[in-house]
């Protein structure tokens, strides 16, 4: 475990010293996706994904995450979102810590989004979050980042997305400055028949990094859903299932990593 735990500190660290606030799984039930869910929305984690997704969100609804993330990653959410006339709004709180027995890394994310349509089955949305970072040998800082994302149907069983992450090019340092990656997520979904739903999402980002997720989603019993999903690179294959108990869901998900433990997600939505 210690070997392990080493080699996660040595990939990860790197990553999120150059590459911070990217983004994560931050769903049990888009990570069992592949983590495509850039023209999905119908959640509150839209709020991460794309904020658009969230006129999608009818009444009240509450979501709840956990991952475990390489043995050493420890993330949290909480969001909760809210229909109120002809648009909605959400807002999230995202923790994660890194370190096996001492705190090496600690991020927090408040996120305010909102929701609404534009023209048709055409969707805008736009989130503002404020991030706070922490690093034992490099001190704390803090930045606003802004998202904006579309969404909208196409003869009813496609739906097409988009969202920039983080338009307004946000940094950190003072002696030397890091951006906050941005990236540009192009994606669509289709449904084949009542119940399943597939997406696949092309991901752009500043240093030209081109990733590619896919994933499919089937209801088999009202109460019960499986999903499964890849994405690449590097290659993480990705398994999930949800149980449904009156207006509660419970999420469940797993990623295969070829060099690095497997990672377990749970969540629930009401």
């Amino acid at each position: 475990m210690k070997h392990q735990s080493l080699i996660s500190i040595g990939i990860i660290l790197p990553g999120m010293l150059f590459g911070m606030f990217d983004q994560y799984s931050l769903s049990a039930r888009v990570a069992g996706c592949g983590d495509a869910f850039v023209a999905i929305g119908d959640a509150p984690s839209t709020l991460f994904y794309n904020p658009a997704g969230l006129s999608l969100i009818s009444g009240t609804r509450i979501e709840a995450n956990y991952e475990h993330l390489f043995s050493i990653v420890n993330r949290a959410n909480f969001i909760l979102a809210r229909s109120v006339h002809q648009y909605t709004v959400a807002v999230g709180v995202h923790l994660l810590n890194v370190g096996d027995n001492v705190s090496l890394y600690e991020e927090r994310i408040v996120v305010a989004g909102i929701g609404l349509p534009i023209a048709g089955d055409l969707y805008f949305g736009v989130s503002t979050s404020y991030y706070s970072l922490s690093m034992q040998r490099f001190g704390s800082s803090h930045v606003i980042g802004v998202d904006m994302g579309l969404i909208g149907y196409v003869y009813d069983r496609w739906c097409l997305g988009a969202v920039i992450h983080p338009l307004n090019n946000p940094s950190i340092g003072k002696l030397s400055r890091h951006y906050i990656p941005r990236s540009l997520t192009v994606g669509m979904s289709y449904v084949p028949f009542v119940g399943a739903v597939t997406m696949m999402e092309l991901e752009r980002t500043h240093v030209g990094v081109n990733r590619m997720r896919i994933g499919g989603e089937f209801q088999i019993h009202p109460n019960l859903t499986v999903r499964t999903g890849m994405e690449t690179p590097p290659v993480v294959l990705t398994w999930g299932v949800s149980f449904k108990l009156k207006q509660l869901t419970l999420d469940c998900a797993f990623k295969y990593h070829a060099y690095l433990p497997i990672t377990w997600t749970v969540g629930i939505r009401w």
